[in-house]
Parts: structure tokens; sequence; C-alpha cells
């Protein structure tokens, strides 16, 4: 039923109540509103799928991470009818940066934990975990190893890890008439593995540019480990390697003992110590449960002066060898301005014996001809730090003479010749190059009798300095 009078009444109160209260909103506040709600319903799509996309990038680190990673997606909230009052900020959260490591290498005892143990023929560890600031007491320039000849064919795996300047890995064939094979590796930390078919008496060798960090391993095919019943000869030993022979030294067990093979026994003492140079032939037979490590330690022990700095690559390098009674010879190619000392690690039981020796310099003075001959001078010397060398030398009489400068490695030598009777100065500069012999002839102007020479070198070099005389007067 309807009651118009009631109606009346209460509209009469509302136009009443209503006329009382002020009327604020104009009709440019009406369309402003209507531009916020719009603009804010577009804000919205670039949030969601921003969300969207995070969404997926966390599945994906899920899936990589070795799990699974399961997301409870929430609905969308409905968008409510009602008309804004004023505009909706939308605020997008970056998402967090990931935190990047610099790239490291494991120790050669974590690098080789996955591998068969008596399968490892050699392995080697050159270099921090990081990458190097230079081999030793600031020196740079190439560096490699020549591991010893494998001693049966097959196809073994190489395995390698490392940091700094690339390295190349060779396979070098036993008759010496093929090219060593190449094998580029980039130094990012990221481990390697290639296949590579050897025959027996084939070696492989790693070598780098600049100073580098690496591990590394050659691991043979499926076998038995090896169970060798004596070690070579003291003299068989030094011989294998070579005749400038720097030092030798053997475990005080002749005989192996496989009883203890899980004793690892450390010298407490270097087992021998070598002399400064750019290169050693380290040969080694052992026999016993196995292998053996052999670390060479820059400075010596009681070497204080010079210092290794920070991050140097050889302040600590090992070399692991297969104890199968054989002679292994490793040829390890890297500047020691200070000499090292070696020492052994293998297991309880083991007996073995080691010798080293220099390689043979890679320059000589030079020969006599029809025209130049009988000299005198120094070298070949080996630099490995700059230096400022003098010596003087004297002949029987006045005669005409030529300076003659061979180097090996750096970037140049400067030579003064002065003759000590009459003052005369002759001044001349030697270019040298890394991994080849340059000869240089400098004339002098003046005949004399008796010389000074001093000679400053510029970077690590073999270097030999000599006057010749002219054989015709």
């Amino acid at each position: 039923m309807r009651d118009d009078t009631l109606e009346r009444r209460l509209a009469a109160a509302l136009h009443s109540e209503g006329d009382s209260l002020p009327f604020t909103i104009t009709a440019d506040e009406l369309r402003r509103r209507h531009v916020a709600r719009s603009r804010g319903r577009i804000s919205r799509r670039p949030a969601l799928l921003l969300a969207a996309a995070l969404g997926l990038g966390l599945v994906g680190f899920g899936a990589v991470a070795g799990g699974w990673l399961t997301r409870n997606e929430r609905q969308p909230s409905p968008i409510p009818s009602q008309v804004p009052s004023a505009p909706i900020a939308i605020t997008v959260t970056p998402a967090p940066s990931i935190l990047v490591l610099p790239a490291t290498l494991p120790s050669l005892d974590a690098f080789l934990a996955p591998l068969d143990r008596s399968r490892i023929v050699r392995a080697q560890q050159v270099g921090p975990a990081s990458a190097p600031t230079s081999w030793s007491i600031g020196v740079g320039g190439p560096g490699s190893t020549i591991f010893a000849p494998v001693t049966s064919s097959g196809s073994y795996r190489l395995y390698v890890a490392c940091l700094g300047a690339d390295v190349v890995l060779r396979s070098i064939r036993t008759d010496r008439t093929e090219p060593a094979d190449a094998i580029p590796v980039i130094c990012n930390a990221d481990p390697t593995a290639r296949d590579i078919g050897l025959g027996a008496g084939d070696a492989v060798a790693i070598e780098t540019t600049a100073p580098t960090s690496w591990r590394f391993a050659l691991v043979a095919p499926d076998r038995a480990a090896p169970h060798a019943s004596a070690i070579a000869s003291a003299a068989d030993v030094k011989a294998a390697a070579g005749t400038r022979l720097d030092s030798d030294a053997a475990s005080e067990q002749t005989t192996p003992d496989y009883t203890r093979p899980d004793v690892v026994e450390s010298a407490d003492v270097p087992s021998l110590f070598l002399t400064d140079r750019d290169s050693y032939r380290i040969a080694l037979s052992c026999a016993g449960p196995g292998p053996l490590t052999f670390r060479l330690h820059s400075p010596p022990a009681g070497v204080t002066d010079p210092v290794e700095p920070p991050g140097a690559a050889l302040v600590s390098t090992a070399t692991l060898v297969e104890c199968d009674g054989a002679i292994h010879v490793d040829t390890l190619r890297f500047p020691y301005p200070a000499g090292a000392d070696v020492a052994i690690d293998a297991p309880a039981g083991t007996a073995w014996r080691i010798a080293t020796a220099f390689e043979d310099p890679p320059i000589h003075g030079p020969a006599d001809d029809k025209n130049w001959g009988l000299p005198i001078g120094v070298g070949p010397n080996l630099e490995l730090t700059p230096s400022e060398d003098q010596w003087n030398g004297t002949f029987p009489e006045t005669v005409r003479v030529r300076l003659v400068v061979t180097c090996y490695g750096g970037t140049s030598v400067d030579v003064t010749l002065r003759e000590k009777e009459t003052g005369d100065e002759t001044i001349g500069s030697a270019p040298c190059a890394t991994g080849r012999p340059t000869v240089t002839v400098i004339p002098v102007a003046q005949p004399g009798r008796s010389f000074d020479v001093t000679a400053t070198t510029h970077g690590p070099m073999w270097l030999s300095v000599f006057i010749q005389q002219s054989l015709k007067g």
C-alpha cells in the first residue's frame, strides 16, 4: 500500500537537509577524476607483465639449481567498480641484483676427487685459485710443462681448468716427424675434458704465453692400479735427468710396501733444493701405493729477499706422478729467480728416487769465422731480473774489435764498450725476442787493447756478450 502523504514529507525533509550542505565538486573535477581512473587501469598492465616475467625467471632458476620450484599463484583481486577519489600510484620494486663471485680454481685434490686415481698418469697444479699476477717476483712471459711420455698406447682423456692467459694442450709424437697437435683452451675456470689418442712414447704438453693458473690431469684407459716391485737405480735416474745435473734424493725405503696405502707421508723438510733457473728436467721413479706428488716451493726456506709478491703463480706448484717403477721425466719451464725447494708427498710404503737437471742454454757465444774470432766475453748467463753487468777484457796487443750480443727472451740489451787507455766509447742496443735467439753485431770504430763492458738487460733473458777481434789485422 502506498502512502503518498508520507512520501511527500520525506522528500521535503531530504531536500531541506541537502540544501543546507555545501556542493564543492565541479565539472572540471569530474573530468579530472575520469582521466585518473582511466590512467590507473592502464598502469596496472606493466606491473602484471613484470610479475609474470619474474615468475618465469624463478621457475627457470629452480630447475637449473637441481630441483623443481613450485609456486602457488595468487588470483588477482577483482577491480573495484567504484570510481577512485585519486590517481593510483603503481610502484614496481626492482628485482634484487645477483651477486657475481669471481671465478676460482679448486685445489688439486678437489679437482682430482671425481677421477679414478688408479688411472691418473699425470696431474699438475700451477698457481693460486685466482689468476696470477706474475710467475715469480714480477717475472712474466711464457711458461709450460712437457709431461713424461706415456708407456702404453690407447685413448687417454685430458682434464684442464685454468685462469689467466689461455693455454694450449699439445700432443708430441715420439718420432717427432709429425707436428704436435694443438688444442686451445679458454681460461675462464670452466673445466674442459678432451679425448686424445696416444701411442707409447708420445707426450702431452701444456703451455701459455703469460702467467696463468691451471689444474691438469691425464687419465689412462681403463686399467688396474700399477703394482711395481722395484724402482730404478740412482745411476739410471740421474742419467735420465740429463748431463747438467743439479741435485738428487731418495726415500729411506728402498722397496715398496703396499700394506698402508691410505697413510700419506709428507716430508717435514725439503727433499732437495733447485738452483735458480728458467727450466728443470725432473726425473723420478717410484713404486708402492702411489701416486706420488712432488711440490716446488719458492722462495726456498731461509730466503727472505726477494719476497714473492701476493698472487705469484710459482709460490707453490704440485705435480702428481704414477708409481709404476719406470723413470718419468717431466720438463718444467718456468722462471725461478731464487730457486726452489722440492718436497715429496706419497702414501706410506712408497719407495722413490728423484734427480733434477738443467736444460742446455738456448744460446751460445759467437763462433769464429775467417774474418773474426778469438773472442773474450761472458755468457751464456740467465738474467731473470733486470740487471747491469760489468766486466773487462784485455788483448795481448791493440786490435780492431767488434761486439757480438746474443740474447733469448726479454726485449733488449743496452751495451757500452769503453777503451780504457783512450776513453773512446761505443754505445749500442741489441733487440731481443721471446722464443728465439737474436744475434746483434755492434761495430767499434777505433782499435784498442783493454776494454770495459757494461750490459743492461730489459726483461728476463739468456745473454752472452763477447768482444771479437779481427783476424785480418
